[in-house]
């Protein structure tokens, strides 16, 4: 279903880049926003790392929006491998499932990264492209070594949000069209 939009909307970009910390703030942040955003009936697609991996172990297992299921993408090399962990194809099988969710209706996306496969063009890219295309607001955080990539993907037009609650939640209201959020509201959602 769609809405008419005021001018002020129309300006919005349409997809927000959150700065990833090494340390999984961001990963948390995401989570709140996701469930603030459910809190208050909107239908949420994409897909948040999960914080019940492991992180000492190199572990990533991303939580396929709204609701599951859960898909490992990192693999277990050995202790002594230097190569990369990341699953390729459990990566794009999430992707699929992403995919999947979205195409049953959504308000919004929430992705944990632009990653590799994103750069390399795969990965959540056409989850990204299609609800850019279809007017759905994206939220992803971005690292500083995928920057470039991102940047050249979204052509310039992404909104940087700074990663506190109240920012990413007011971007996502104003996105949305309800507007930004009183900070009571926002503060509610923590």
């Amino acid at each position: 279903m769609s809405r008419p939009t005021t001018a002020a909307e129309d300006e919005l970009p349409a997809i927000a880049a959150l700065p990833i910390s090494g340390d999984g703030r961001t990963d948390a942040l995401l989570e709140r926003l996701h469930a603030a955003l459910i809190a208050r009936g909107f239908r949420v697609a994409g897909a948040l790392r999960s914080p019940a991996a492991a992180p000492a172990h190199c572990e990533a297992v991303l939580r396929v929006l709204p609701d599951g299921p859960e898909e490992r993408i990192t693999q277990d090399l050995g202790a002594c491998s230097t190569a990369c962990r990341l699953d390729a194809g459990a990566i794009e099988h999430a992707a699929g499932l992403a995919m999947a969710a979205f195409e049953r209706g959504a308000d919004i996306v929430l992705l944990d990264r632009f990653g590799v496969r994103e750069a390399e063009g795969r990965g959540f890219r056409a989850l990204i492209g299609a609800a850019v295309s279809r007017g759905v607001p994206v939220m992803i955080g971005v690292s500083e070594i995928r920057r470039a990539a991102f940047d050249a993907f979204c052509g310039g037009l992404a909104e940087q949000v700074a990663p506190r609650e109240e920012a990413a939640l007011g971007w996502c209201l104003a996105a949305l069209g309800t507007g930004r959020p009183a900070l009571a509201g926002a503060s509610a959602a923590r």
